[in-house]
């Protein structure tokens, strides 16, 4: 019963993603690389290689773990900035691994070396074994989670104490992981109001904290404290409102907190923004790079940019850790332009791009209007996005019948001293804008949006030139979740996270 109540719920207390930037729905890439042999084990320690293990102290458990992953990393997942840590003279793996060692010596590793929870040495060996396999096939075959919690065999009978140190996230794994096979570690308040615990049969429906529920399940304890008990819940699909990763069948609850389907490359340590993109098919993706020549589309489409007026290139970029510069429009005469008929909103809309621009005097009169794209011109203007001359964010997804479906909020301006992450986005009832991870304005009604004219980015056929930083510009012929569209923007302030799944769910 332990097994599968660990197997189920410790996501819901740990980010259990936070390193693989890849989101949803995508492919590994190439196989993994061969890994450097672990210290503990006969043969290599990621990307499928060597010999297959028998038996795996607990001291070398995480120098085979660390191995697999960056190993991996290195051979399955798109290359992303330099490992924190790495100098002159020093590869990439070699950082890579200290990182993911200190991870999972501060969690997992703990728990392995630990006498109570009952480390097996033959079923790390086939742990690591099954993650190799994996590793090797750049993780189309997911991870077994319940495997990993299946190295603790618990030490504690029925009847045994299994008090933790501290309620918290890794008091609770490790009390539960004390007790043996079938046994669940109960949580109860003595005569004396002081938390204590005991390796008991769990009673079916009831979870007496977090961690009490079976793998098909989740524990309701929503606000827990010692005491206090909840009910276990079926497991929510994707696309279901949610509170952490437990509550999920995908064991993965988004950003945007809903059930999201998981991919290969979620198990990425190191995806770059512009992958990260390109994992969700954009049809036209301007890097905004190119200081001269046409505009490249990095979408793979064809839908190249004719450059307007010479603007130059502007480094840094809205892009933390990437080296990828942005372009600066001077207000004069620079912009992009994109033939007419490059895309089809029929199916839905997404616009996704950063923005910045200098200290600017708004709603005064003659305050300048800068213009972020439009569709068409004149009589046949479509889709628009402009910060109009009282500094606020306004969006018209003008229909193809020629009515007007207008977004803004006058209390929410973005401000001159920041990138900005501006996302539009339509499924085809419901429109929406954000601003910087926040919703900015909303409405819904059914409509096609027209984008069939030219698209300007940066300018307008009346005159009108934007005068600031522009990055990172894609369109996607349907609309994104949120979650998609939010672990863009995090990747994008942050960088691209630098800690392995694995360890994830014991930190």
């Amino acid at each position: 019963m332990r097994r599968l109540v660990l197997a189920g719920v410790l996501f819901g207390l740990t980010q259990a993603f936070v390193g693989c930037a890849g989101g949803d729905d995508s492919n590994g890439g190439s196989g993994a690389t061969g890994g450097t042999a672990g210290q503990g084990g006969s043969g290599n320690g990621g990307g499928g290689g060597g010999e297959p293990l028998t038996t795996l102290a607990a001291e070398d458990f995480c120098d085979e773990l660390a191995a697999i992953a960056c190993d991996a990393d290195q051979g399955c997942c798109d290359s992303a900035a330099a490992w924190p840590g790495t100098g002159e003279g020093d590869t990439q793996p070699a950082s890579c691994t200290t990182t993911q060692l200190a991870a999972c010596r501060g969690g997992l590793g703990k728990l392995a070396q630990d006498p109570r929870t009952g480390y097996d040495a033959e079923a790390a060996a086939s742990l690591v074994n099954q993650l190799r396999s994996a590793a090797g096939g750049c993780w189309e075959d997911q991870v077994d989670y319940a495997s990993v919690v299946g190295i603790f065999k618990g030490t504690g009978t029925e009847g045994a104490s299994c008090t933790p140190e501290a309620t918290n996230t890794s008091g609770l794994q490790l009390a539960s992981l004390s007790c043996s096979a079938e046994l669940g570690c109960e949580i109860y308040l003595n005569a004396s109001g002081e938390a204590r615990g005991r390796c008991e049969t769990r009673a079916e429906g009831i979870c007496s904290h977090p961690l009490d529920c079976a793998a098909d399940a989740w524990c309701d304890a929503s606000g827990w404290k010692p005491g206090v008990t909840g009910h276990c819940n079926p497991l929510k699909a994707n696309g279901w409102d949610c509170a952490s990763d437990s509550q999920c069948e995908s064991q993965f609850c988004d950003a945007s907190k809903r059930c999201a389907a998981t991919g290969p490359n979620r198990m990425c340590l190191t995806q770059p923004y512009a992958s990260e993109v390109e994992t969700d098919a954009p049809n036209l993706y301007f890097r905004m790079a190119e200081a001269s020549g046409s505009m490249n589309d990095a979408s793979g489409q064809g839908h190249s940019g004719t450059r307007m007026g010479d603007a130059a290139s502007l480094s840094p970029g809205a892009l933390t850790e990437d080296g990828d510069a942005a372009l600066a429009f001077d207000g004069v005469d620079d912009g992009v332009e994109v033939a007419q008929g490059s895309i089809d909103a029929s199916g839905g809309l997404a616009i996704e791009l950063w923005f910045s621009f200098p200290e600017t005097t708004f709603g005064e009169e003659g305050s300048p209007s800068y213009p972020i794209l439009t569709f068409g011109a004149g009589d046949s203007l479509g889709v628009a996005a402009v910060i109009n001359t009282n500094g606020e964010l306004y969006v018209n997804l003008r229909d193809t019948m020629g009515e007007d479906h207008e977004l803004i909020n006058t209390d929410k301006k973005p401000s001159h001293t920041d990138w900005h992450h501006l996302v539009i986005n339509y499924d085809g009832f419901l429109a929406e804008t954000y601003l910087d991870g926040s919703k900015l304005a909303g409405l819904e009604s059914v409509f096609v949006p027209d984008v069939s004219g030219k698209l300007r980015v940066g300018f307008t056929d009346a005159g009108s030139h934007f005068k600031g930083g522009m990055d990172e510009f894609a369109i996607y012929e349907k609309a994104l979740p949120l979650g998609r569209l939010l672990e863009h923007r995090r990747i994008a302030k942050k960088g691209p996270a630098r800690s392995w799944p694995v360890f994830s769910w014991f930190q």
